[in-house]
């Protein structure tokens, strides 16, 4: 597994524990680490969408005349 499919496994994962526990629980302690766990998701997925590896299809396909 690449690395750059690996972090979005592991955002979408954060993602999940941290509405888990925003959502059911209501104690200081859950939404303090379901917070983190959110936070973490935006920013491992704003590192896993703009890794290079994505950044590096320009769009080229999209820029050809349609003659």
């Amino acid at each position: 597994m690449n690395p750059e499919r690996r972090l979005t496994w592991i955002a979408l994962a954060l993602g999940l524990l941290g509405a888990g526990l925003l959502i059911p629980f209501d104690s200081a302690a859950t939404r303090v680490a379901g917070v983190v766990a959110i936070f973490a998701f935006i920013g491992l997925g704003v590192f896993a969408i703009a890794s290079p590896g994505q950044l590096a299809d320009d769009g080229a396909e999209d820029d050809q005349d349609p003659d």
